[in-house]
């Protein structure tokens, strides 16, 4: 097992290993590790350990929402805030058991739809690139949501050409073009999600009236 980027290697050494070590595996822990892209996922390699994946997210999960997942996963409550949440030390222990929750925070599935909408437009390469460089600005601006990160795109826009020295003038273009798209796509998403929640919301209320004169 492993966490971060050791549980996702944890998952595909699982997978690739030779089949007289793969039989004794009893179960293979990834703590909070990205997922992978989907071709893997449907690879029999990868069904054959598929079972003995157990998958461990905090509460606003951001690295292990990343990809595709198809592993059933445990959430864990942190004690701290967006990407914090990663470091393991936050996550919730008593009595000797992880503190679980029953639901992955929005904030975690808004992040997950909006890199999944960002990658199909990316090959290989720039997504390595991206997200590389998306890791460094994130942890030096120390954004932690996606608004935070649209509100700060000065701040993030100087990290992300300080992350990007040394880079050829073409690939600091790319970086550029992309990350400016990311961040427009970021906030649409979030406002997009937010009117569906008031929608909900306003149904619900509607509905309760309904009822409500209906009983009357």
């Amino acid at each position: 097992g492993g966490h971060s980027k050791g549980g996702n290697l944890a998952v595909y050494s699982a997978s690739k290993c030779l089949p007289e070590v793969k039989k004794r595996i009893l179960e293979v822990y990834s703590l909070d590790g990205p997922g992978f892209r989907q071709e893997f996922l449907s690879d029999q390699d990868y069904l054959e350990v598929k079972d003995k994946i157990k998958k461990y997210l905090p509460q606003s999960s951001l690295i292990g929402m990343i990809m595709h997942n198809q592993e059933d996963y445990t959430i864990i409550k942190s004690n701290r805030r967006g990407l914090n949440q990663h470091d393991l030390f936050s996550w919730q222990v008593e009595n000797g058991s992880f503190v679980y929750v029953e639901e992955i925070a929005d904030t975690s599935v808004l992040f997950d739809k909006t890199i999944a909408e960002w990658l199909a437009r990316l090959d290989d390469d720039k997504r390595k690139l991206f997200f590389d460089t998306l890791y460094g600005l994130i942890k030096q601006t120390n954004i932690k949501t996606l608004p935070e990160l649209s509100s700060e795109k000065k701040k993030a826009v100087k990290s992300m050409l300080q992350t990007a020295k040394g880079i050829d003038a073409e690939t600091k273009k790319f970086i550029s073009k992309a990350f400016a798209s990311f961040v427009l796509l970021a906030p649409k998403t979030y406002k997009d999600e937010i009117a569906l929640v008031k929608i909900k919301e306003k149904k619900t209320k509607i509905e309760a009236k309904l009822h409500k004169n209906t009983n009357n």
